[in-house]
């Protein structure tokens, strides 16, 4: 549709569902770990991307509830990992942590 023609003088009233899109999550998921109060997110599209940043957010301590579809609650109350090492590789699944203190892979610390 190229242009939405409203013909009347009647107001428009109501609201609009969008759906969540993966390049505007991931910086927001990202960016919950500055609050000091649970983030609640709708919305979230079920993607691989967003998983393996919720993995990471989870191995520093971020709480996530992800048990309501398309929903996150992320409380970053009590994030607990910092100065800990991680892979330098990208890989589907988040390694486990014996992988990660692995003096074998090659690692950055944060």
């Amino acid at each position: 549709m190229d242009k939405l023609i409203v013909r009347g003088g009647n107001r428009l009233v109501g609201t609009v569902k969008t759906s969540g899109a993966k390049n505007a999550v991931l910086p927001i998921i990202a960016a919950s770990i500055l609050g000091e109060t649970p983030s609640h997110l709708d919305e979230i599209p079920k993607l691989e991307d967003v998983r393996t940043i919720c993995g990471v957010l989870k191995y520093l301590g971020v709480k996530i509830d992800d048990s309501k579809e398309h929903e996150l609650v992320l409380d970053t109350s009590r994030i607990t990992a910092y100065g800990r090492c991680w892979p330098v590789w990208v890989m589907p699944v988040f390694p486990s942590r014996a992988a990660v203190q692995s003096e074998a892979v090659p690692s950055i610390c944060i």
